[in-house]
């Protein structure tokens, strides 16, 4: 498990999120929280150095 978790650690300012109600379709599941939890996770990447 520790190899597939490192993968990861490649990610730039990754986090984990549970969704609740949501299997492994979360996409189908729970598609506005998925959404929400996307889009903010990219805005943070688009923003300047120090800017949130």
């Amino acid at each position: 498990m520790d190899a597939f978790r490192s993968r990861f650690d490649v990610i730039k300012n990754r986090k984990d999120a549970i969704i609740d109600q949501a299997g492994h379709m979360v996409h189908h599941d729970q598609p506005e929280k998925l959404a929400r939890l996307l889009e903010a996770f990219c805005l943070q990447e688009a923003a300047p150095a120090g800017v949130k």
